[in-house]
């Protein structure tokens, strides 16, 4: 699947996002998955690295940032 299919494809605006997110947080990776969703890779200091999975980009995009900021549970990927 083409980087920004589900997301480019039809919301432009989240490819945006996500070329912001990288610039912002540039240790943190973000790709497709092998099923067409996204995932993200987050370094965390002393807990190792928290992944999340999500089929769309924006929410992954969401709650990446809720990681960064504090955490949330339904962005915890246990």
């Amino acid at each position: 699947m083409a980087p920004g299919h589900g997301a480019g494809g039809q919301y432009p605006e989240q490819l945006v996002r996500l070329d912001e997110f990288r610039e912002e947080h540039p240790g943190i990776l973000i790709g497709h998955d092998e099923f067409g969703g996204w995932e993200a890779s987050i370094p965390l200091h002393g807990d190792g690295e928290r992944f999340l999975a999500r089929g769309d980009l924006g929410q992954l995009l969401d709650d990446a940032r809720e990681v960064l900021a504090g955490g949330d549970p339904r962005a915890n990927p246990d």
